[in-house]
């Protein structure tokens, strides 16, 4: 299936796998909603992306941690596109890395809001507005930190655990709409947030991944996982996998 005249939602466009997931999904003719919070690094995205006949991109400035606003900026968006939305990927995600003493109510409840409840507020509303005869493809970016003893990532990886859960549960609801959605359980991947670990590790955090055996392929890149987005969307058998989490371990035992 060619992503010609798809129009698809991309959460967290400013860096990253968004980032890369906008670039892609233009690359093959696709016009991309890029969301995030700040306009001028969504602006960078847009500058890398494709855009040829008959592919338009929007820029809509979103602050995730605020799931209030969504229905209002879904209703803003189909305004400013002016055609059907053909799916979304939620790519927005907020960690810190705490011990159990440093982890505050409130750094747990923002995490679990812009990673879950947020992703979960798109789907209701899309779902909603969706056209009836269409099909509609969701994917959320998950962590194989949600099912891996990822010291000091608690909040994280229950956030993402949460995402799992629920692309399981609602498949079979969002089915009967014709709305197939999935979950990519990543590796750790060469994207801006990861490298903050860099500070914890001699040598790097890849090499430590490599020659730790934790991850001996070492770092994903923002590209892998794009091209897994790629798949998703636009194979006519990736339909057959819904309500499924797709690990991409790079050598980890999953």
């Amino acid at each position: 299936m060619t992503l010609q005249d798809k129009t698809y939602i991309v959460t967290g466009a400013s860096s990253g796998i968004g980032q890369a997931a906008c670039i892609k999904l233009a690359s093959e003719g696709a016009s991309v909603v890029l969301v995030g919070r700040n306009e001028e690094t969504l602006k960078q995205t847009l500058a890398s992306m494709a855009q040829q006949a008959g592919q338009t991109h929007h820029i809509q400035c979103c602050d995730l941690a605020q799931p209030e606003t969504i229905q209002s900026a879904i209703q803003q968006m189909s305004e400013a596109v002016q055609r059907p939305i053909d799916g979304m990927v939620y790519c927005a995600g907020q960690y810190n890395i705490l011990k159990l003493r440093d982890l505050k109510p409130e750094i747990v409840r923002t995490q679990m809001t812009v990673n879950f409840y947020s992703f979960l507020e798109y789907i209701r509303h899309l779902a909603r507005s969706k056209q009836k005869n269409r099909e509609m493809r969701i994917i959320a970016l998950s962590s194989l930190a949600s099912t891996t003893h990822s010291q000091y990532f608690t909040a994280y990886a229950a956030s993402k655990a949460a995402v799992e859960a629920a692309v399981r549960t609602i498949s079979a609801e969002l089915l009967k709409k014709s709305i197939h959605i999935y979950s990519i359980r990543a590796a750790f991947v060469a994207t801006p947030m990861i490298e903050s670990m860099n500070a914890f590790t001699e040598g790097g955090f890849d090499q430590h991944l490599r020659e730790s055996g934790k991850q001996p392929m070492g770092l994903l890149s923002t590209e892998h996982i794009s091209d897994f987005i790629h798949y998703l969307l636009s194979s006519p058998t990736a339909p057959y996998m819904t309500g499924t989490n797709i690990a991409i371990p790079a050598g980890s035992p999953c």
